[in-house]
């Protein structure tokens, strides 16, 4: 992303449908949610979700929407 921005997606399936630095749009699919690890198995299927900027993890509640 612009600014130092990176996100970051986590437990998808393997054969993901883009590649790392690949440009996307809003709207495209870029994975499928995949089995999670034996650690975490009683979670049921779920996607690790993470932003960055220049380095430093951020909350990334403040970047997408919310159901709350």
């Amino acid at each position: 992303h612009d600014g130092g921005y990176t996100t970051r997606y986590s437990s998808l399936q393997q054969d993901v449908p883009v590649e790392e630095g690949q440009t996307v749009a809003a709207g495209e699919v870029i994975g499928y949610v995949g089995s999670t690890s034996a650690a975490e198995s009683r979670m049921g299927p779920h996607l690790h979700f993470s932003v960055s900027r220049d380095g430093a993890v951020i909350d990334p509640r403040d970047y997408v929407g919310s159901e709350e």
